[in-house]
């Protein structure tokens, strides 16, 4: 009885685990809008809009740039976030902030001398989740890697 209302209870260590996994998951080659990288698609439209960072709001699936062709992601990880909750029997209300803040550094460069790449320049970027719960504890997730500007708007 005992191990049945233990397993039902809210498990908020898991937040850290679900902020890791997400920070991960978005870094992935895997993670793509239109056949193309996100990573790389966004790196391309930050250059082109003169910044250095992107923020997006799990809660309101919403980014901090002006595109409704990224808001798109910005659901798709929202709704992933909420799923890895529901595993731990948390919900809406047990999140009171939840972001990933993607950051690009032009100035550290990896150049690739062969394989698919060959001669292609990559940068440095830094994908950062953060969610703060409803006990004011705040929990991240960091992932760091290379990319270089994608084709936007492949299609």
């Amino acid at each position: 009885m005992q191990n049945e209302r233990d397993s039902k209870k809210p498990k908020r260590k898991g937040i850290k685990g679900i902020a890791c996994g997400l920070a991960s998951s978005f870094s992935s080659r895997n993670n793509d809008i239109n056949r193309c990288w996100a990573i790389g698609q966004l790196y391309k439209f930050v250059k082109i809009n003169n910044t250095l960072e992107v923020k997006i709001d799990l809660l309101e699936s919403k980014t901090s740039i002006q595109s409704n062709y990224f808001d798109t992601m910005a659901k798709k990880y929202s709704d992933k976030m909420f799923e890895y909750l529901k595993k731990y029997n948390l919900g809406m209300e047990n999140v009171l902030k939840a972001e990933i803040s993607v950051s690009f550094d032009p100035t550290e460069i990896m150049k690739t001398r062969t394989g698919w790449f060959q001669k292609e320049t990559f940068n440095k970027f830094n994908c950062e989740v953060r969610i703060l719960d409803d006990h004011g504890v705040l929990r991240k997730g960091n992932y760091s890697g290379w990319c270089y500007p994608d084709n936007i708007l492949r299609v």
